[in-house]
C-alpha cells in the first residue's frame, strides 16, 4: 500500500509539474504579446510593480521575447511574490517544487503554494491539499489534506473534486465520495468514472444498484486500461450476468456521453 502510494505521488508530482508550466506558458503567449513589450515590463517591474515582475518572470521562464533564463524567472517570480502576488507564489512553489532556477525544495514549495491557496488560488489549493496529503514539504496532514482539497473542489477543480472524493472514500463517508465521484465524472474524468461504475454495481453511497449504469461509466473509463475492449462484453454477459439487452444499452448510454463543461 505505501509502495502504490509512493509510485501514485511521483507520478501525480510529474502531472502537476505539467499542467503549471502549460498555464503559465498559455498565459505569457495571451498576454505579452498582446497587451506589452518587454521593455515596458521591465520598466515597471524595476519600480516594483508586482504584476509587472510577474509577468517578466514567466516571460524569462517560457523565452517568450527574451532568452529563456530560469534564474531571471526566478528571481522576478520571488520580487512578486514578496509583494503577496498569489500568481507568482504559485509559480515560484512550481520553481522549487521541479528544481527550476533554484535547487529543488518541497519545504519552499509548500510554502509559497499555502501563500497563494491562502488568496483562494483554486490551483494553489489544490497543491496545497496535495502536499499534505504525500507529507511532501510538510508533515503528511489528510484533515489538511481534504479542507485544502475542498476549498479547490469548491472552486471547480476538477483534479481536487477527485482526490477529495479519494478521501472521503478512505474515510467511509461514501455519500460525500459518490458526490465529489460523480461531479468528476460527469466532467468527463476517466478515473472518476471508473470509481463510478463501482458505487453503482455495489449500490454504495446513496447510488442506486444499477448494472446498466455502472458498465456505461466502467465502458466511458476504457481509456485507463483497466479493462480489455474486447473482453469488456464477455465480462458484462459472463461475471455479470448481464442480458444483451442490458449490455447493449450501456454501450448506448456511453455513446451518448457528454461531458459537462
Amino acid at each position: 500500500m505505501l509502495l502504490l502510494r509512493h509510485m501514485k505521488a511521483k507520478s501525480f508530482c510529474r502531472a502537476l509539474a505539467a499542467a503549471l508550466l502549460a498555464g503559465a506558458m498559455q498565459l505569457s503567449v495571451a498576454t505579452l504579446s498582446a497587451q506589452e513589450s518587454i521593455a515596458s515590463l521591465t520598466a515597471a517591474a524595476k519600480k516594483n510593480n508586482a504584476d509587472a515582475q510577474y509577468k517578466l518572470g514567466l516571460a524569462y521562464q517560457t523565452g517568450d521575447q527574451v532568452p529563456m533564463s530560469f534564474d531571471d524567472a526566478i528571481n522576478w517570480f520571488k520580487k512578486a511574490a514578496r509583494q503577496n502576488h498569489a500568481q507568482a507564489q504559485l509559480a515560484l512553489g512550481f520553481c522549487y517544487a521541479n528544481g527550476i532556477g533554484a535547487k529543488a525544495d518541497w519545504r519552499e514549495a509548500f510554502n509559497w503554494f499555502k501563500k497563494a491557496a491562502e488568496q483562494d488560488l483554486a490551483d494553489a489549493q489544490f497543491k496545497t491539499g496535495f502536499c499534505y496529503y504525500k507529507g511532501l514539504g510538510t508533515t503528511l496532514n489528510e484533515a489538511e489534506a481534504l479542507k485544502w482539497f475542498s476549498k479547490a473542489a469548491d472552486q471547480g477543480s476538477l483534479a481536487a473534486q477527485h482526490q477529495a472524493a479519494e478521501i472521503h472514500y478512505e474515510l467511509k463517508n461514501y455519500q460525500e465520495a459518490y458526490k465529489l465521484f460523480r461531479k468528476a465524472a460527469l466532467r468527463g474524468m476517466p478515473e472518476a468514472m471508473y470509481r463510478l461504475g463501482g458505487f453503482h454495481l455495489l449500490g454504495q453511497g446513496g447510488a442506486e444498484r444499477d448494472m446498466v449504469e455502472a458498465h456505461k461509466w466502467f465502458i466511458l473509463a476504457l481509456p485507463l486500461g483497466r479493462d480489455e475492449p474486447g473482453k469488456l462484453r464477455e465480462k458484462m454477459a459472463t461475471l455479470y450476468r448481464m442480458t444483451p439487452e442490458q449490455i447493449a444499452k450501456s454501450f448506448e448510454l456511453a455513446k451518448a456521453f457528454k461531458p459537462q463543461p
